[in-house]
């Protein structure tokens, strides 16, 4: 089934006024508690590989308090832009493609490939349960996913599809995987998830078997399945590491305060170096950055008060202290690059500063913000947030976020909003 992508009316003096805005503060409003819970203007944006489309999805402020957002496509060479929108359903930019011909969208129609040059997209596996892992690299214009179960005839996996491939209109026939490729071997057990290394290949999977959750590894998907002797509760799954033989692995080895990151040496089946650490926080929900060439680690995104970005390469480290000299006091994710890492989407905010986008052009030494996703929050209003730490009862350290609101006029005390993080259980 295919079908078209029209101009949607309410998106299209948005996507007229995309273009790229110079820094510029914002004055100073009231703001009604109602703005607090609003969508925000924008979301999800994502740069091409080649460096000359931004796309991402753009509220719609007729109805306020809906998830009803449009895709937005911004021309970086031309500085056109337009407003999309499947009619009545809300539509998302998921990634990009290599060929930076296609973009992967979400709507509430399932999953699409929307091609800029006939700006069409074709939807695949409609009504299907399905989750969308990556894309091969070794097989330009697949994709891994993993079915679950839909009813006893359809078999769950994880499977290579082809997208752009037609569902089959023959009388009689009705096939819902009609794009499959080919299905990946799965070792036994129950599946929590699985890994992909740069390339696209099935080389981790993460199984209940026997009441415990183990971790199944292979070099590459013609070697079968090997079960490593970690323990995947308290063992982290980070990523592949360069070397086939060794994976990076969140441990906390016996002598040290916080889970770390460690190179895993499978064939051996032993830790080795400690690549990084911090003494007072985990590492457990930290993220590899990749080279966009070939899939090198080049650094590590983790947790501390704030995001911190570490860049083993320093063409990447000096990107990101020059994005951080311009603009001082606030945390800057660089979110997406291209992949000559000449165009930057940087994801800044502070404690009063709710989060903004910018585009930096490395050769220019340029920055220009993307619409503001919050333009109604104005700075000037909102409290400072400062980082509090606590000992619990049993001695287990604790670290919050506490925002105290201005002083009531009538020395009224305040009330007190608790937002805990994944619990209470």
């Amino acid at each position: 089934m295919k079908f078209l992508l029209g101009l949607h009316p309410r998106f299209i003096p948005l996507g007229l006024s995309l273009g790229l805005a110079p820094l510029s503060a914002l004055a100073a409003a009231k703001i009604p508690l109602e703005d607090f819970f609003r969508k925000p203007q924008i979301v999800q944006p994502s740069i091409s590989p080649d460096g000359k489309t931004i796309a991402y999805a753009v509220h719609d402020d007729k109805d306020k308090d809906q998830d009803d957002y449009g895709l937005a496509l911004l021309n970086l060479e031309t500085m056109e832009s337009t407003g999309l929108k499947i009619v009545d359903k809300s539509t998302f930019p998921n990634f990009w493609l290599d060929d930076s011909q296609h973009l992967l969208i979400n709507s509430g129609r399932g999953r699409a490939i929307y091609d800029l040059k006939t700006k069409k997209s074709h939807t695949f596996n409609p009504g299907e349960f399905f989750s969308i892992l990556s894309e091969r690299r070794d097989q330009p214009g697949l994709l891994n996913v993993y079915f679950y179960e839909g009813d006893e005839s359809l078999r769950a996996g994880p499977a290579a599809i082809n997208p752009a491939r037609d569902k089959p209109s023959l009388s009689g026939a009705i096939n819902q995987r009609y794009n499959i490729v080919k299905w990946i071997s799965a070792p036994k057990g129950e599946t929590r998830f699985y890994g992909t290394d740069w390339r696209g290949n099935f080389r981790l999977a993460c199984m209940y078997l026997d009441k415990t959750l183990r971790y199944f590894y292979r070099a590459t998907e013609a070697d079968e399945w090997e079960m490593l002797p970690l323990d995947a509760y308290d063992d982290n799954f980070l990523g592949f590491a360069d070397d086939p033989s060794k994976i990076y692995i969140v441990h906390r080895g016996s002598d040290d305060p916080a889970a770390a990151v460690y190179l895993y040496d499978v064939k051996n089946r032993t830790f080795g170096e400690k690549l990084w650490s911090e003494p007072e926080f985990s590492m457990t929900e930290a993220g590899l950055q990749r080279s966009r060439q070939d899939g090198r680690v080049i650094g590590i995104t983790y947790l501390k008060d704030r995001s911190v970005t570490l860049w083993t390469d320093p063409a990447l480290q000096t990107v990101q202290d020059e994005i951080n000299a311009k603009l001082p006091g606030r945390t800057n994710e660089i979110a997406d690059r291209d992949d000559h890492d000449q165009l930057f989407l940087v994801h800044s905010y502070a404690d009063r500063s709710p989060a903004v986008y910018y585009l930096y052009n490395r050769a220019k030494k340029k920055f220009s913000a993307l619409p503001d996703p919050y333009p109604w929050l104005r700075k000037a209003e909102l409290q400072p947030m400062q980082v509090i730490r606590f000992k619990t009862r049993d001695g287990l350290k604790l670290q919050g976020y506490l925002t105290l609101p201005k002083p009531a006029a009538d020395g009224a005390k305040p009330p007190l909003v608790v937002l805990a993080h994944g619990g209470p259980w």
